[in-house]
């Protein structure tokens, strides 16, 4: 009687999935939790560093926002107003897409930085306010080590600057202050107008928006301010459900 064959188990591994330029990811795919988000890019691996940027950054906003009531969804909206804007001055995705992160982002280093003031119900003295002047550079510098988000971390720590050099970390002006930081300092600055503050009640979008145009050309740039006032008409500038359900590639 002849000897029984015994067959060889094959034994398969799985390769942890990191693109190429991407964050690293470490985990085997079928543990991943950011394995999901390859549904979110249709099956376009091109976009699979993208879609898992924008899933962390959402996951730092959250964090960032939840610190208080009154910020609660803020840099989801500032990120739609932001992407809006962009796509009306036509801007390459690329841009799009540092748009979406950076906005997400933009308040991250306020985190720990003056928490104990988003809730005060007065307004602020000069000593907080440069405590306050700290987060964008401190939110930089959270994202400085990811060499991917180079323009994202430019876009944060200079979202507070003014086009007549007024504004703070660095004095930047006009275009010396980049495109992105530009226009999430309008996006950021209507939102906060048009929403409820501990220290005030929020403003209609309709006069957020003529604060933009009144001070077009010292804080705001006029070019960015004046495609969301195309925005606005068009669409008066509603906060998409869609959106806030996750979709945002």
């Amino acid at each position: 009687m002849g000897r029984k064959k015994t067959q060889k188990k094959r034994i398969i591994t799985v390769p942890s999935v990191t693109p190429p330029g991407s964050l690293e990811i470490t985990t085997p795919t079928h543990l991943d939790p950011w394995a999901d988000v390859c549904k979110v890019v249709h099956g376009d691996p091109t976009q699979l560093n993208t879609a898992v940027n924008i899933c962390k950054a959402r996951v730092l906003a959250h964090a960032a926002d939840k610190r208080s009531r009154w910020t609660k969804g803020h840099s989801e909206r500032v990120t739609f107003y932001a992407v809006a804007i962009g796509k009306k001055m036509g801007l390459p995705n690329k841009d799009i897409e540092t748009l979406k992160i950076a906005g997400l982002m933009h308040d991250i280093g306020r985190t720990g930085t003056y928490d104990a003031l988003l809730d005060k119900p007065v307004g602020i003295t000069e000593e907080e306010f440069e405590l306050i002047k700290k987060h964008p550079a401190r939110g930089a510098e959270i994202i400085k080590p990811i060499s991917q988000l180079h323009g994202v971390s430019t876009a944060v720590k200079h979202h507070h600057e003014r086009i007549d050099g007024k504004g703070y970390p660095d004095n930047l002006t006009g275009d010396v202050i980049p495109l992105s930081a530009r226009i999430i300092c309008v996006a950021d600055s209507f939102d906060s107008i048009s929403t409820d503050r501990p220290y005030r009640p929020r403003r209609r979008k309709e006069d957020a928006l003529a604060e933009l145009h009144i001070h077009a050309g010292r804080q705001f740039d006029p070019e960015i301010v004046q495609a969301f006032q195309s925005v606005f008409r068009e669409t008066g500038a509603r906060y998409s459900s869609k959106w806030e359900s996750g979709d945002i590639l």
